[in-house]
């Protein structure tokens, strides 16, 4: 109980100002990693540097399986640290990112082996670099693209890789077909991250947090979907109109659309809309009675401009001309990086993933189909960065908070639901579904565990604050049970949205091997344990989506079509939109 005893001591210290800032909390819970650290020296022969890189690679291929009970005490004792603070001076971002102590592990061992290593004879900076801004050339994480040692920012980059692989190997489908394996990931991203507005007090999120919290903008969804185009080597990029170019962060606001490269032809899709732009003639219902929509590819939209007036909700907003289009390429500067160029070379085909990028050769591709007026780097990813570089200590407390539920019951069970999630591990005690249950405990549970660890929390603070007079130290000890019991309840209610996406793919895998599948489960975790639940809770804009797409796998179009209509004021409106509009014209025409 030392760890916890240490957070209580952090959190009293500043207990009247993180009353106010709460966004959520979780306890402190003693835990260690299931592997010790191993004792080596950083001159060891050869044989033994590869066993470093060995172990590293094998137990980023496995954080899921290590307790990551030391990363509530760095995330109280950060907060408790950061609400006495009027500026922060320190590393900002990393100060987002609590480290689990086996990802610290491997980030150490990689030094270790890489101490020893070369500089990757083929690696250059890519020439590129030198076309951004003054501002973001000078950012930290692009001057040091050529430095070996790897830093602790490297190994949550790493991780990235690992869940994005990991989704893209089984959420691409079986087709060989480039353009299906691409349509496979778009429907993925568009069904498992909740479209959010962009507002101005709102965050930027790194595509780990997009993933692993579910829910991002038409700006975090397209960056996702183009770095698991990535990993299944997919060529994509962000295309917006030449007038655009400047405008990185939204280009959407006016047209902005992400294109996979197949041949000399860029397929399109529309990440706010959730839809891909739809082909002449490419919407209808697939085998199994779903909207199956081919996308268009840049040259049928420039031959016939109509095609984007498809995606127009009404006379008052109708799309323009296309005109001159800049493809904007994905180059994070891990992707850049060198050292994470040695770690690709050297992996197992067993641990195989994308760790790199070559924006310049992509560019010559690009500009060899005559298609696009211009090749450039998208900012929004250096962007994001250099915002996240600078966050005031109550934007660390408000970013620190969204981690809080994955970690608020003994053994973080929504923190491993969702890493065996994006492996494709879903049923059984031992799969997501079951460690999403296992952070849905009853809520006559919940309120015992309340007054327990109020109770823990008194002879804690009676404990280590003797002078601490009694009703002072029930106050706080029942604030603190407080605290975190709200993050067990946040927990609770993601679980359950979870559950449900988590049995609707597996109804869909059931679909699409040709077999009946029963989507009923899927419809009760949406409909019931979620929307009426928490009918205003923090899913119900995805369980809507996903509540009326089991509807529509299962040919109650009726009921499909109004969940679409239902919402005017979602971000995602326009694409529900356009999807009961175009249901209802080809139930229209089949019924005649």
């Amino acid at each position: 109980m030392k760890k916890r005893t240490l957070a209580v001591r952090a959190l009293l210290t500043v207990l009247p100002a993180l009353l106010l800032l709460v966004s959520g909390c979780g306890g402190c819970r003693d835990g260690s990693t299931d592997s010790g650290p191993i004792d080596t020296d950083a001159g060891a022969a050869d044989r033994y540097r590869d066993d470093l890189f060995d172990y590293a690679v094998a137990n980023l291929d496995r954080l899921e399986e290590f307790s990551p009970g030391d990363v509530l005490p760095q995330i109280f004792q950060r907060r408790a640290g950061l609400l006495q603070q009027s500026a922060y001076r320190g590393d900002a971002l990393m100060a987002t990112c609590p480290e689990p102590a086996m990802l610290r592990e491997i980030v150490n061992r990689l030094n270790q082996w890489v101490a020893s290593q070369k500089p990757p004879a083929d690696w250059r900076r890519d020439g590129m670099v030198d076309e951004l801004p003054t501002l973001l050339r000078e950012l930290p994480a692009v001057k040091e693209l050529a430095r070996l040692e790897y830093s602790p920012y490297d190994g949550f980059a790493l991780r990235e890789a690992v869940w994005l692989r990991n989704v893209s190997a089984w959420a691409r489908g079986d087709s060989l077909d480039d353009v299906q394996r691409a349509r496979n990931l778009f429907d993925w991203t568009v069904r498992n991250i909740q479209l959010e507005h962009e507002t101005g007090s709102r965050l930027p999120l790194l595509p780990w947090e997009t993933l692993l919290f579910g829910r991002g903008t038409a700006a975090e969804r397209a960056w996702v979907f183009i770095l698991l185009c990535r990993q299944q080597h997919l060529d994509a990029a962000l295309l917006v109109r030449s007038g655009q170019a400047d405008s990185m962060a939204a280009p959407w606001r006016s047209w902005g659309v992400v294109a996979v490269r197949s041949g000399e032809d860029f397929y399109l899709f529309d990440p706010a809309l959730g839809l891909p732009v739809p082909a002449p003639g490419g919407i209808r219902l697939d085998t199994t009675g779903q909207l199956d929509v081919q996308p268009a590819t840049l040259a049928q939209v420039v031959a016939d401009p109509s095609l984007l007036h498809r995606l127009d909700v009404d006379q008052a907003d109708p799309s323009a001309d296309l005109g001159p289009v800049v493809a904007l390429l994905e180059a994070s500067p891990a992707y850049l990086a060198g050292r994470m160029k040695l770690i690709e070379s050297k992996l197992p085909a067993e641990n195989e993933m994308v760790l790199t990028a070559s924006p310049t050769l992509q560019a010559e591709r690009w500009k060899a189909t005559g298609q696009v007026a211009d090749v450039r780097l998208w900012t929004l990813p250096l962007e994001t960065l250099d915002f996240r570089s600078q966050l005031s200590p109550v934007q660390i407390v408000q970013r620190l908070g969204m981690l809080l539920p994955f970690y608020a019951f003994e053994g973080a069970p929504l923190r491993k639901g969702r890493m065996l999630y994006f492996s494709g591990e879903f049923a059984g005690a031992e799969g997501a579904d079951g460690f999403y249950l296992r952070a849905r405990p009853s809520n006559r549970q919940l309120e015992e565990d309340g007054r327990k660890l109020a109770q823990e929390n008194y002879r804690q603070l009676r404990t280590t604050n003797s002078n601490l007079p009694e009703i002072q130290a029930r106050q706080i000890a029942y604030e603190l049970a407080g605290i975190e019991m709200a993050a067990r309840r946040q927990a609770k209610r993601s679980a359950s949205y979870w559950l449900g996406l988590s049995v609707f793919e597996e109804c869909l895998r059931t679909a699409h091997l040709h077999a009946e599948a029963d989507y009923t489960p899927a419809i009760q975790w949406f409909a019931e344990r979620t929307l009426e639940a928490s009918p205003d809770g923090p899913w119900t804009r995805g369980a809507t989506y996903n509540l009326a797409r089991a509807y529509e796998a299962s040919k109650q179009y009726d009921r499909a079509i109004e969940l679409y209509l239902s919402d005017p004021a979602a971000p995602d409106h326009r694409g529900n939109l356009l999807r009961a509009r175009w249901l209802k014209e080809l139930l229209g025409d089949i019924a005649e």
